[in-house]
């Protein structure tokens, strides 16, 4: 009978120190289960730019792949859609298990991105 994927972590917007901090306590334990598959589910907030969710994705990515070693193999990365807050996932899928699904709570169409803020000009003084 296959495993079904544990949910390891869960976090929304954090400091840099804090995110590094809770993806190496992911690696670890993917490290600790050899036959296992990482997966990262990152979902957009309410007031998110269209990319937002595939930066943070990215992000964990990198940190656990380049800096933590992991196979990038290992590591599945799943656009959620979207939830009230920016949010992020960390799934342990066994050998033989299920992986999990995005659980998006909000639709497209009530996502309102932050509107640009024009730029000032300036100009270099000689």
């Amino acid at each position: 009978k296959p495993q079904p994927a544990r949910k390891f972590d869960e976090y929304g917007t954090l400091k840099t120190v804090d995110l590094h901090s809770r993806l190496d306590n992911y690696a670890i334990q993917l490290q600790n289960e050899p036959g296992s598959q990482g997966y990262v589910i990152t979902y957009g907030g309410k007031t998110s730019t269209p990319t937002a969710a595939k930066t943070a994705s990215t992000k964990a990515w990198k940190w656990l792949v380049e800096t933590r070693g992991l196979d990038g193999s290992r590591i599945v990365q799943i656009d959620g859609g979207y939830r009230e807050k920016p949010t992020t996932e960390l799934w342990i899928v066994p050998y033989d298990g299920t992986p999990p699904t995005a659980t998006p709570t909000v639709e497209p169409s009530e996502v309102k991105p932050p509107k640009k803020t024009a730029r000032k000009k300036t100009t270099k003084k000689k």
